[in-house]
């Protein structure tokens, strides 16, 4: 390993740079820096200012490209010798990429071995790559990686998640949003959202009446009036990322719901984004941790602005050219990064009006797979809904069909068990205390209810968040709910309604 490397870590609104020394005992972060892109000018001046500082300066520099300008396919090939892989596997991908393949840099992960290969790879287009080089190439001595965004820091995921379940990694941004999904060892989807912690900043603004700037002041203070935006935020995302959870399962490259849940950007620094991505998720949320055989000292400088939520992706990054952590590599060397920069300088001037229209092929491409993806899982659950109505008729409301398959087979377990009958509440009986304890003055509508015999979960409808409070005092002070509480309560963005969220356990 050279005696620095610098990780680079390039995001939609601001760079972070890690500068790591090999050492005796570990490695030596020796420095560290924070740069917005906006507040500086745009991305050159940005990166300007990155490498005006000393350590920085004429490095071997590590970075990675951002995953919405890669596209990924999962492949499989059967033979397992990696020559004839580099050789086959830009035939493989050719009719499913939406550009000439002689214009696209490829690189692969393998995913599992048996009779065949399976591979998660990577493609960028040769002039994306060539752009990013070519704005660095001025300030540092040479590329050893270019690795995929998210990719370096999934790894760390599976170090400490080991071979067993799945794991899910939310980097989340000011501007945008990454996911990383790993399984039994192994990174199996890679994807974007085009939303992040700008949406919060937006929403808080629009609640509040107020500009943008005094916004983001209220939502960097932790201020309470920022909860709700943070909860839509969650939402949103928590959506996102089971529906890609749910066909990564259908297609069986995850085996089960993911056990472990890390979250990384500076959205993770809120507690609220924190707490809520946990309920969501059942999860405890983390960070990504460090692997356990790495070890840091860090100067004194680089120590005082060290925070790991904004870092860790850059570091990770600079691990990659000790070969401490595994992930993609677009070049392999100096001299092949440089051909690539020198090959674009003479063909930039054509290449301009191919790359747009290259780009609109692939938003369409990603568009028709996005919508035949969700196709099929619609299809599927409706198979689905139909065996449940089939098997259990006398069930009318489907709410979520396993969920209630699995409660509808261990009450038949306990019938046939002869355990003791009538120690739950039925439906009915929840329902008439319900519609007597709360006063007939309040109007609310019931949009979902769920009992499992032990919670009992409602969603619905009213006219102010004082409703929401005099519904769950009301029912409260009855001995037919041992505790009611308020998991939610936002404002419709119509209608000038408040949807809330009631969790109660009922009296025995």
């Amino acid at each position: 390993m050279p005696e620095r490397v610098t990780g680079l870590d390039i995001g939609r609104d601001g760079i972070k740079a890690v500068s790591v020394s090999p050492g005796l005992k570990g490695y030596h972060v020796i420095d560290v820096v924070s740069v917005r892109i906006a507040e500086s000018g745009g991305l050159e001046k940005a990166l300007e200012k990155v490498f005006e500082r000393e350590a920085f300066r004429n490095s071997p520099c590590v970075t990675a490209i951002p995953l919405d300008r890669c596209s990924f396919r999962n492949v499989r090939m059967p033979f397992k010798d990696r020559k004839r892989i580099n050789q086959t596997l830009p035939y493989e991908l050719e009719q499913s990429i939406p550009y000439p393949i002689e214009r696209v840099v490829i690189d692969y992960l393998v995913t599992g071995r048996s009779d065949q290969t399976e591979m998660l790879a990577a493609i960028v287009r040769e002039n994306e790559l060539a752009e990013r080089l070519e704005s660095l190439s001025k300030h540092v001595s040479s590329f050893p990686v270019v690795d995929v965004e998210e990719a370096a820091l999934a790894y760390w995921l599976i170090t400490d998640s080991g071979e067993d379940g799945a794991g899910v990694l939310i980097d989340a941004g000011a501007a945008g949003t990454s996911l990383a999904i790993v399984d039994r060892g192994r990174i199996v989807h890679l994807r974007s959202f085009p939303f992040g912690g700008n949406m919060v900043v937006e929403s808080v603004a629009a609640e509040q009446g107020i500009d943008l700037e005094e916004a983001g002041k209220v939502v960097r203070s932790g201020d309470p009036r920022s909860k709700s935006a943070w909860v839509k935020l969650c939402s949103e995302l928590h959506r996102e990322v089971q529906r890609t959870i749910d066909l990564l399962r259908l297609r069986g490259l995850i085996e089960e719901a993911p056990r472990k849940l890390c979250l990384a950007g500076g959205c993770s620094q809120s507690a609220v984004f924190r707490d809520e991505m946990g309920r969501l998720f059942s999860l405890y949320p983390q960070a990504p941790v460090v692997p356990q055989e790495q070890s840091f000292q860090f100067t004194g400088e680089a120590k005082e602005n060290w925070n790991p939520a904004l870092f860790n992706q850059a570091l990770a990054l600079a691990l990659r050219e000790a070969g401490k952590v595994r992930g993609f590599n677009f070049v392999r060397g100096r001299s092949a990064a440089k051909g690539i920069v020198d090959r674009l300088r003479e063909e930039l001037p054509w290449l301009a009006p191919m790359a747009v229209g290259i780009t609109l092929l692939l938003g369409a491409n990603l568009y028709f797979d996005y919508r035949n993806d969700t196709r099929y899982l619609a299809l599927l659950q409706a198979e689905t809904r139909a065996i449940f109505q089939e098997t259990l008729p006398g069930i009318t409301r489907i709410v979520d069909p396993v969920q209630q398959m699995r409660t509808a087979l261990e009450e038949v377990k306990r019938m046939s068990a002869g355990q003791e009958q009538g120690t739950s509440r039925t439906v009915l009986s929840i329902l008439r205390d319900m519609s007597v304890l709360v006063p007939a003055s309040v109007e609310f509508v019931i949009t979902n209810f769920t009992y499992d015999g032990q919670t009992i979960r409602l969603q619905g409808e009213t006219d102010n968040f004082n409703t929401v409070d005099a519904i769950r005092a009301s029912l409260e002070r009855s001995d037919a709910f041992e505790s009611v509480t308020i998991t939610s309560a936002n404002m419709m963005r119509q209608g000038g309604r408040v949807t809330f969220d009631l969790r109660m356990e009922p009296g025995r």
